[in-house]
């Protein structure tokens, strides 16, 4: 299913799988399990591929319906699910999702073997994303705005937006940029770490795009915090 955490300006959408039921589909019919989504007072820190379009490029429609289109975790060694024609998800896997002080979590058990966590907080001014990465051969899947600085230093990836920074741990794991091509959508040579997004059906723009592979059963965290709160004097 999917759930929403709104907080202090903060708002995240989580997709955990597919609900229980007769017929059960993967979140939009889209491989984005324990994908994300996150805004804080209006700017969007991790964004999402969308769908764009429905029909007329097969090859677009099966990319953005993939692990690799979302902002979230999987396995290198096998897929969530199996895409069939332009709407369909064979089997998708179960999810869950849950409360937490100050956040929500979602968890997912892969089908190759193993479970996969995402838990999300918002504490005091940072927003904390851990990954438990119990599934085999884990990867970790960011896509961002196209406006961001993306570095990489101490053992960490760093994206800067024009009111926040973002910190991901990479550990022992290997970064790699996702570059995919245009789709013909439009007519553009894209970077090395690249990618199509849509914001609204028909609307193509550019945005950029990593994943990080890690070990398994490794917990990783990801922390957001707001620049204004960076430079805030600190009272005791």
């Amino acid at each position: 299913g999917t759930g929403v955490l709104r907080k202090d300006g903060v708002h995240v959408h989580v997709v955990a799988g597919a609900p229980e039921g007769l017929a059960r589909q993967a979140g939009h019919r889209h491989l984005d399990h324990l994908s994300i989504a996150v805004s804080w007072r209006g700017d969007e820190i991790v964004s999402d591929t969308g769908t764009g379009k429905y029909y007329s490029n097969e090859e677009w429609r099966n990319y953005a319906r993939s692990e690799v289109a979302h902002s979230g975790v999987y396995s290198e060694g096998a897929s969530w699910g199996e895409i069939r024609n332009l709407f369909e998800i064979t089997e998708p896997t179960i999810g869950e999702i849950g409360e937490l002080e100050n956040g929500i979590i979602a968890s997912t058990e892969h089908p190759s073997r193993g479970l996969f966590t995402r838990e999300i907080q918002v504490v005091g001014t940072e927003i904390r994303i851990l990954d438990k990465l119990g599934g085999r051969r884990p990867m970790v899947n960011f896509i961002f705005p196209k406006n961001v600085e993306i570095s990489f230093e101490g053992g960490k990836m760093i994206v800067e937006g024009d009111n926040w920074i973002f910190s991901r741990e990479i550990g022992d794991g290997e970064v790699r940029g996702n570059t995919f091509g245009d789709f013909d959508l439009m007519k553009k040579e894209l970077k090395e770490g690249e990618c199509i997004i849509s914001h609204g059906y028909g609307l193509f723009d550019v945005g950029k795009s990593y994943r990080i592979s890690h070990r398994e059963d490794e917990e990783i965290e990801t922390i957001s915090k707001r620049k204004d709160s960076l430079y805030r004097p600190f009272y005791c």
